[in-house]
């Protein structure tokens, strides 16, 4: 009888340590796990490195091994009299005897274990994205907008099941779980977890379980939406099986022709004339449906920048302010008397 090198299919030496055995089978176990890898006789090579944990993982079982070895299939003192090499896998399609629950070593992989899980459709899988574009008035002040959109909803006369006749699952026996590679508890592929097939499909939804519907619905922006923001609706997606996922709506911001946004802070251009900036004086200007009015201080020069507290944007809390960046336009051309009365006055300043 040929003894299979259960070292061998593990790769380590037949010294290793209790801890290098478990710490090797969890390496090689997420590396075949057929939930990981779908090549062609990974779940065999998983199989295999199961069947080798189960042996070398336990202390007795593998000095049982290892002397069966040593001496080529037959035991000492009497050609194996009292022992079978098959007895080292004994309630193998258990726990193992007392070894480790194999569930959780994989509880860690797979985030909660792998018992009897339904496999049906995620919350994020069921969600609904459409973009909804605002002027840059509407982003600041907040809007509400009517929405029209098509989503799909549980079928209300198969429950969402598809059928109007199911039978218990042929494959898992109406466990909604089978066995993989003699130990592993998955759910069934046939029957996606829920025990049952179908025999006859909805007639209504045509066997999808689900129907189409329009929706309406007024969406509330609030004041300070920018480029980039999500608004997330609960309930508002697709439904299946139970569970409806969520409507999510993404912003984006037309640009305006007068005004900069940097955080919460507005900036602006604010052209004056050479008298406003000599002399100084004010300026009415309007500012999302209000009049603001702007002092500006005498000796103003170009590109200085006037700061208008609380008049920015509003985000949550927290208000941003508005800056006026000053842009002074002088005259292209001046008249030969306009020159003559200016001159002096310039000449007198210098």
């Amino acid at each position: 009888m040929e003894i299979k090198d259960y070292y061998k299919v593990l790769g380590i030496p037949e010294n290793a340590s209790q801890d290098e055995v478990k710490r090797t089978f969890r390496k090689l176990a997420k590396k075949y796990h057929p939930d990981i890898n779908k090549a062609a006789g990974a779940a065999d090579k998983f199989k295999e490195v199961n069947e080798a944990y189960q042996i070398l993982s336990d202390k007795e079982k593998r000095n049982k091994y290892d002397t069966y070895r040593k001496y080529g299939g037959a035991m000492p003192g009497g050609g194996g009299a009292g022992f079978n090499i098959s007895d080292l896998f004994s309630g193998f399609e258990g726990r193992g005897g007392g070894f480790e629950d194999i569930t959780d070593i994989f509880s860690g992989f797979f985030g909660g274990g792998v018992g009897n899980r339904k496999r049906g459709p995620s919350y994020d899988q069921l969600s609904i994205h459409i973009q909804l574009s605002l002027s840059f008035d509407e982003s600041i002040r907040g809007t509400a907008r009517k929405i029209r959109y098509s989503r799909h909803s549980t079928c209300g006369f198969c429950g969402g099941s598809g059928a109007s006749k199911q039978e218990t699952c042929p494959t898992c026996h109406g466990k909604g779980s089978v066995i993989v590679a003699g130990i592993m508890s998955q759910p069934c592929r046939v029957c996606k977890g829920t025990g049952k097939v179908t025999v006859e499909k909805c007639s209504f939804c045509k066997g999808s379980g689900k129907t189409p519907k329009k929706e309406t619905k007024t969406v509330n922006i609030p004041p300070g939406a920018k480029e980039g923001d999500k608004l997330t609706l609960k309930d508002l997606g697709n439904s299946s099986e139970g569970v409806t996922g969520p409507l999510v709506i993404h912003i984006s911001v037309m640009p305006s022709s007068i005004y900069r946004r940097e955080g919460n802070d507005l900036h602006m251009d604010l052209k004056i004339g050479l008298s406003e900036a000599l002399l100084g004086g004010s300026r009415d200007i309007e500012h999302f449906g209000t009049i603001i009015t702007v002092k500006i201080p005498e000796g103003t020069n170009n590109g200085n920048r006037l700061k208008i507290s609380a008049k920015g944007v509003m985000r949550g809390k927290r208000m941003g302010d508005l800056y006026l960046k000053v842009k002074l336009i002088l005259p292209k051309k001046l008249s030969k008397g306009q020159k003559a009365k200016l001159k002096p006055f310039l000449d007198s300043i210098k």
